[in-house]
Order: structure tokens, then sequence, then C-alpha cells
């Protein structure tokens, strides 16, 4: 028996030899996966700069490496007019979009640039968030695109290089920047001509005069445009509301789809976090803008309640025929603007 034992240690203990003694076979490294982040705002642009750059080393950080992002700002990768084609076709992985540029392609979440639709940005982004598996989801579903989250301006004020505005009179016939969509329709019916550009574009068209007048919020248009360098005088103007813009922080559905469920959770979490910084950051940024502005010699004119009242109620008219138009086409527009109304 005892010799029986003294075998069996003595082969195992041989086998262990052995296993010591052969090659190492190296581990297989994973390879990460890469995605481009692209986006239209100025790489310093201050509502934008921090929660761009902790979302991209958030993603690295949390995934261990197993996520690595290169970065594209200020349309480096994708232009914003392409935008949406650019994240479709995988140009960028994940891509800011403007609704404006396409409101084709998502007229449900377009809505959320209307006048009057909500105080704050931070709350249009609270409501977006509460309303989006009901109402917008189903329209990015069909571009077979993965909404990260949205992010959302605060209301736009107006610029004006040389020329005081007081009222509604005084816009008439005038070039105002909108980035489009519902915004111009609302500056028609005011009597301005409007003019769709990017935001990108509208320092230097004020400055050659090819515009009038820029709208925009406080905080961009003082602090990240620098506006008030095209005129040395200068009026920032509150009519009481023009609307504000959208962006949807958009994904590659291939590229999403090839993330396994934990690195999916992360981007999307982290996506959610960026976009309510951001809304929160740009209704923070148009108090300290006005100081800019007031610093910078800018006179600030905000319009009387009989006004400011006017605009409201052509406002209220754009509501009306946008919702009647999309809800002839199959969505439920109106009902998506009376939960608007309903939040307010």
């Amino acid at each position: 028996m005892r010799q029986l034992i003294r075998a069996i240690f003595c082969g195992v203990l041989a086998f262990a030899i052995i296993l010591l003694g052969a090659p190492s076979v190296p581990a297989q490294t994973v390879k990460p996966i890469l995605l481009k982040f692209s986006h239209q705002n100025p790489p310093a642009s201050p509502m934008h700069k921090e929660p761009y750059e902790t979302f991209l080393a958030n993603l690295e950080k949390r995934s261990n490496g197993r996520i690595k992002t290169e970065y594209y700002p200020a349309e480096m990768l994708v232009k914003s007019r392409g935008d949406l084609p650019g994240v479709r076709s995988g140009v960028a992985d994940i891509q800011v979009t403007v609704t404006s540029y396409n409101p084709e392609a998502t007229p449900l979440a377009n809505l959320y640039m209307l006048p009057f639709a909500h105080k704050s940005a931070e709350e249009a982004f609270g409501s977006f968030m509460s309303l989006k598996d009901k109402y917008i989801l189903p329209e990015i579903n069909k571009l077979d695109l993965k909404l990260l989250a949205p992010y959302l301006g605060s209301n736009y004020v107006m610029f004006s290089a040389d020329k005081p505005i007081h009222k509604i009179t005084d816009l008439k016939g005038l070039r105002v920047r909108s980035p489009g969509s519902v915004m111009s329709k609302v500056l028609s019916k005011i009597g301005a001509h409007p003019v769709t550009l990017a935001s990108a574009d509208q320092y230097e068209a004020l400055q050659k005069r090819t515009l009038d007048v820029v709208a925009h919020t406080c905080g961009f248009l003082a602090d990240t445009s620098k506006i008030y360098e095209t005129t040395k005088t200068g009026y920032v103007v509150n009519a009481g509301g023009l609307g504000t813009f959208v962006c949807l922080i958009l994904m590659n559905k291939s590229k999403w789809d090839k993330l396994s469920p934990d690195l999916q959770k992360i981007v999307e979490e982290e996506g959610v976090t960026m976009g309510h910084k951001i809304s929160r950051n740009y209704d923070l940024a148009d108090e300290k803008g006005m100081k800019t502005f007031l610093a910078h010699g800018v006179t600030s004119i905000v319009w009387d309640e009989t006004e400011k009242n006017k605009v409201r109620k052509l406002a209220m008219d754009v509501w009306t025929e946008e919702g009647a138009k999309l809800d002839a086409k199959g969505f439920p527009a109106t009902q998506l603007l009376n939960e608007f109304k309903a939040g307010r």
C-alpha cells in the first residue's frame, strides 16, 4: 500500500515538474473598442468643454480600458449639416446632432425648440427624458440609431450690432440668424427675415453685416462666440422667448450593438450625465453672459409685457400650426404639445 501511495505521489510530482517547465502561453489581448465622438462646438466652449471631456474620460476609466475614444470638436470629423448622415454611416460613432438641421427626421423631438415650451434648459431636459420613451424613441428607432441623451439650450435672446430693437415692428425686414425649422417660422410671423445658419458661422456673418441680428442663448453669444467683438455698440434683446435649440447625442447602432451589455450601460449612463450637465450649464451661463455683455459696453433691452405678449400670441399660432401639420402625418404632435402645457 505504501509503495502504491509513493508511486502516485512521484507521478503527480513529475507531472507538476513537467507543467512548471513548459513554456507559458501568453493570454490573448482583447482589442479595445474605439469610439469616435464628434460635435460642432468650439473645444473651449464654457458650456461644453468639461462635460465632453469628462464623458470621454469616464468611458475609458469605467470600462477599464475596454473602450478607447477619439475626440473631434468643431466639425473636424462631421459638418453640422451632415451630422445625422455622419453618425448613421459610421463616420462618427457618437455624434451631437441638431434637430433643426434635419427636422423631418425627428419632428417630435424638434418641437422642443418652440418658444414658451419650457422655462429653462434644465426643465426642458427633464421633460424630454420623462417623455422620450413615449414620443421620441419611436422616431429614433426608425433611423436605426441609438439615443444616448438630449441636451437643450436656454431661451434665445437677440444681439443686434447696430440698431436698438424695442418692439416687434423694429424687427421688420431685418436679417436674423435662426437655427431653422420652427424658430424661422416664429421669426417670419414677427416680421423678420430669418436666415438659417449654423451657430459657428454667425460671428463672421455679423462681422460682415450679411446679418443684422443673431439669435442664440445669452451665454453662448457672450462667452463662446464673443459676438460683442463685431461692433462698437451692440444691443442684447430679451423679447420674452424665441425658443431654443435641441441637440440629440446619437450613437451608430451597429457600433452600439458591438458593445457588451455592461459597456452599453456605461455609455448610456455617461451620455445622460453629459446631456444633463450641458443643459444646466446653459442656464448658468446666461447670467454670466449678461455680465460679460455689460462689461463690454453692450446695452441690455428687455421688452415690456405688451410686446412680449405679442410674441407669445404669434408663437402659440406656430404651436397650433405645427401640431396640426404633424398630426395630419400621423404623429401625436398635439398630444405632446398638450403635455408641454400641462408641465409648465
